[in-house]
């Protein structure tokens, strides 16, 4: 599949938790993703100077249901390019290129599926959470969710969970342990494991599982950095 560059219309941005900004994008032509799915995104001109360039990497929080809007989010930072895009004026263009990423539920539903997500790394739960309850999917999913600080999307998280009987979201202050894993997965060999979050997080959160006894096959991973 050939991916094609578009030109976007930012339609809102807001301050959707201490520290994380949320983009909201008009299409006029439907992007094709999955959700869980990233893209690249790519300024014409920064406001601030950025040795990193002009195009960053952020998952998508939007459903593929949308037709009409997409949106991503990112943590405020002080690269060039973050401090731009925090200060984006409405109806400016940006150009967005993709979707990239199999960091997506699996077709077969037959195996629950874990998500554990460290701050940030939330956002591809979004979209797969939208999407999991929009189309009624029978994939049992449970997001256990941790962070040092704030916890972007908990409440519309939590809001799917009272719609959607097959999804159920935990959040917990600090990292998540043994003991917080036993107590909120049944099936833990017998699930698929998807871990998103820092290196260093995620790092710990794999040794926690393997030594649950998940097999490393059964573990998939997407880190974020401080870009």
């Amino acid at each position: 599949m050939q991916l094609l560059s578009r030109q976007l219309s930012v339609v809102q941005h807001q301050e959707v938790a201490p520290g994380v900004i949320e983009i909201i994008c008009k299409q006029e032509h439907a992007l094709n993703f999955k959700p869980g799915q990233y893209v690249n995104v790519s300024l014409d001109q920064l406001r601030y100077p950025d040795p990193k360039g002009k195009t960053r990497t952020f998952n998508l929080v939007s459903s593929p249901n949308n037709s009409e809007y997409l949106g991503f989010s990112f943590l405020k930072s002080n690269s060039g390019f973050k401090k731009t895009l925090t200060e984006i004026q409405l109806n400016t263009k940006i150009e967005i290129k993709g979707p990239f990423g199999i960091f997506t539920l699996p077709e077969n539903s037959s195996k629950p599926v874990v998500f554990i997500a460290d701050g940030i790394g939330i956002t591809p739960c979004v979209s797969i959470a939208l999407y999991a309850a929009e189309k009624k999917l029978p994939h049992k999913i449970t997001v256990l969710y941790t962070s040092q600080k704030t916890f972007p999307y908990l409440e519309s998280l939590q809001e799917i969970q009272k719609e959607n009987p097959n999804f159920t979201i935990q959040a917990k202050s600090g990292p998540i342990d043994s003991s917080f894993i036993k107590k909120h997965v049944k099936n833990i060999k017998e699930s698929k494991w998807f871990v998103s979050g820092t290196a260093k997080s995620a790092s710990h959160i794999i040794k926690t599982i393997s030594q649950l006894g998940v097999s490393e096959k059964d573990i998939q991973t997407e880190e974020f950095s401080g870009y």
